[in-house]
């Protein structure tokens, strides 16, 4: 489970049921597939970026990151719709007991709205990564968790 899932539930646990305990476990896997999903299509556009950097061929390079770029708009705009849409038949799908089945729905629906800010990130880190950049991605992600936590 990410950071992101553990705060979420130690956060629910503290002041909530199993019912909301056991939404944000599922929700919190449904989301981490995603976040999987996305960070995979990522890691390729960082290497295919590396490759290009490190052969020299910097126009390539470019139009790696623009590729990267447009494909996780589509990406983020599209996903972020589906998953809204289809927040009740994902909890299904998740075998979800009857008694946490709408908070789990609350749960995906919200974390949905953010899929943007995770594909954006993945992108922004695979651009950064791919150009030999490691730092400032460390820095997105620690902000990320201070703006979760907070």
């Amino acid at each position: 489970m990410s950071n992101d899932g553990a705060v979420d539930l130690l956060v629910i646990g503290r002041f909530t049921d199993s019912a909301c305990v056991s939404a944000t476990a599922i929700g919190g896997q449904v989301m981490q597939t995603i976040t999987g999903i996305v960070l995979g299509i990522s890691t390729g556009g960082t290497v295919v970026i590396g490759q290009f950097i490190g052969a020299d061929k910097k126009e390539a390079a470019g139009r790696a990151v623009g590729n990267l770029t447009a494909l996780f708009v589509v990406i983020a705009a599209g996903l972020t719709v589906v998953m809204i849409l289809l927040a009740r038949p994902v909890t299904y799908i998740m075998q979800t007991p009857e008694e946490a089945v709408e908070y789990t729905v609350k749960y995906v629906t919200i974390c949905s709205f953010g899929i943007p800010f995770i594909v954006g990130y993945n992108g922004v880190s695979g651009v950064f990564s791919g150009f030999g950049d490691s730092r400032t991605p460390l820095y997105f992600v620690a902000l990320a968790c201070a703006i979760n936590i907070g």
